[in-house]
């Protein structure tokens, strides 16, 4: 029948867990596969490189290293998903055999769970090797045993190889696990595409640009926080005290990353006045520069004049927008000047109310 006990009941005479009980209610807890009772393949998130494969360090061997892991195989002959865990890095000899003096043969690193249950001939997780053979036209192998595995790796052993290096090996781990309901990452948008069955609000990171989006049933992906959309303020200072100005000065400035293609919006706020009535105006710039400074000299992302009203300070905003063309720390600030002749002296007035610079990340958009 269809209803499946529950975790957990049970007495002591009649105990009602199966395994695949125990499999299904595992599976409820990770991130869905193809149905809505079964859980996608994976391997768990952690820190680190969880189940990679590579050469041996600090010299190339006859043997590669998988790295320590924990995942989730789906049972082909059953329901639910098997918990595999490797708790330690695992030193796999690929040369045991050794490579063919004139062809090329295809070994694969599997992840592979077999079950007496269904008639295996042990119980047991294990990381292997399935050999290939060599050819002039080199193939993946039928792996043997249980069909119950997801591939690591391949390690592509060339003719009269000595060693292998991570030049040889490719990497075909499936891709990462979460909890159901997690932010699911994925490397890029091949591997975020050829999910089976993703569910409406589903969430997944790609990897390669760090683009999160939303699985919507009628519009598919959409981005909810990504590459085209803003992603609001990266630096703000504001100025406490008052300045007077009657040579070319820097003035306030903010230090930020800028990340290649995105746009910035840069504004100043000010109150200002001067000492005596004009001409000539006061002039400034607002201006950028790589690093962690600016001076008088740095590029103008734009300039401004400043109309004197003796006396009596007047609000002044300007702004303009910057599109990094790499990704870099940069700076943006203000210079300002009275005239040529230094005076009357431009007087900007302090606060962090009435003086600010701010940077804003305004997106790809036009």
């Amino acid at each position: 029948m269809p209803e499946r006990n529950s975790w957990a009941v049970g007495s002591t005479e009649r105990p009602l867990i199966t395994t695949e009980d125990a499999r299904l209610a595992v599976s409820a807890l990770l991130t869905p596969g193809t149905s809505a009772v079964s859980a996608r393949n994976g391997i768990r998130v952690g820190p680190g490189d969880p189940g990679k494969v590579h050469q041996s360090t600090p010299t190339a061997t006859g043997s590669v290293i998988v790295e320590a892991f924990q995942g989730a195989i789906r049972a082909t002959r059953g329901l639910g998903s098997y918990l595999a865990t490797l708790d330690s890095p695992k030193t796999l000899d690929i040369l045991a055999v050794p490579a063919d003096p004139a062809n090329d043969r295809y070994d694969l690193v599997l992840a592979q769970q077999s079950d007496e249950f269904y008639l295996d001939t042990a119980t047991k997780f294990d990381v292997r090797i399935s050999r290939g053979k060599a050819s002039a036209t080199p193939r993946d192998p039928i792996p043997s045993g249980s069909d119950d595995y997801f591939t690591l790796a391949r390690v592509r052993v060339t003719a009269g190889a000595t060693a292998v290096t991570d030049a040889m090996i490719d990497d075909l781990r499936p891709g990462r696990l979460v909890a159901a309901g997690g932010i699911l990452p994925v490397r890029d948008a091949n591997e975020r595409d050829a999910i089976a069955a993703p569910y409406p609000g589903q969430f997944v990171i790609r990897l390669d640009n760090g683009v999160l989006y939303r699985y919507d049933s009628a519009l598919g992906w959409l981005e909810y926080l990504g590459s085209s959309l803003p992603r609001g303020l990266v630096g703000e200072v504001k100025r406490g005290s008052p300045d007077n100005v009657t040579a070319h000065v820097v003035l306030e400035s903010v230090t930020v990353k800028v990340v290649a293609g995105r746009k910035y919006r840069v504004e100043w706020n000010a109150n200002y006045a001067a000492t005596a009535l004009g001409p000539p105006n006061s002039s400034g710039w607002i201006r950028h520069a790589s690093g962690n400074s600016i001076t008088t000299n740095s590029t103008a992302l734009r300039s401004f004049n400043l109309l004197v009203n003796p006396g009596t300070y007047q609000p002044l905003q300007v702004s303009n927008t910057y599109t990094a063309t790499t990704t870099e720390t940069r700076t943006f600030g203000v210079t300002a000047t009275a005239n040529s002749t230094g005076t009357p002296t431009l007087l900007l007035e302090g606060g962090g109310d009435r003086r600010a610079l701010v940077v804003e990340d305004i997106g790809t958009g036009p």
